[in-house]
């Protein structure tokens, strides 16, 4: 008898390239791996210590997705959210404070992780775990930009 559940067998790799499993989310694992990820990072991760624990999340992440590659079919398999668990940490760690800005920060995140304007789509095709890290990190940027122009905009009203 097997088992349908896909954490059984799952190897190290993977459960960390998951981001702990998130990447198995039924429906839109990079959204929910970013929701899952953003609230790890607000609730557990200090904030004078956020900066430092992106950069190590991005750093881990290409070694992660590197080794994931020996027995992955697919270039940027869907189970695989560390990398928007980095890119979401990133931009976490650059927006302003406060619960508005954390949510619209996730929400620039994912549309920008999703559509891939400026450039990013060509950063995805960069080799394997690079352009599976850096598009991811380059909408963290992105999405910062944005909230921190529309910030401006606002105070100057």
């Amino acid at each position: 008898m097997t088992s349908s559940n896909p954490m059984q067998r799952i190897k190290p790799s993977m459960f960390f390239a998951s981001f702990f499993g998130a990447g198995f989310f039924p429906v839109a694992p990079g959204t929910a791996g970013s929701i899952i990820a953003a609230a790890i990072f607000l609730l557990a991760v200090p904030e004078r210590y956020r900066l430092h624990a992106a950069v190590a999340l991005f750093i881990a992440g290409i070694f992660i997705v590197r080794r994931t590659s020996s027995y992955l079919t697919n270039d940027d398999d869907q189970r695989i959210v560390i990398d928007e668990a980095a890119g979401v940490w990133l931009a976490l760690s650059l927006a302003p404070d406060g619960l508005w800005n954390a949510a619209a920060t996730v929400a620039l995140f994912r549309f920008f992780d999703v559509v891939k304007p400026l450039g990013i789509k060509k950063i995805q095709k960069l080799p394997y775990e690079w352009g599976i890290m850096l598009d991811d990190t380059s909408a963290g940027i992105l999405s910062v930009a944005v909230l921190k122009a529309a910030e401006a905009m606002i105070s100057v009203l």
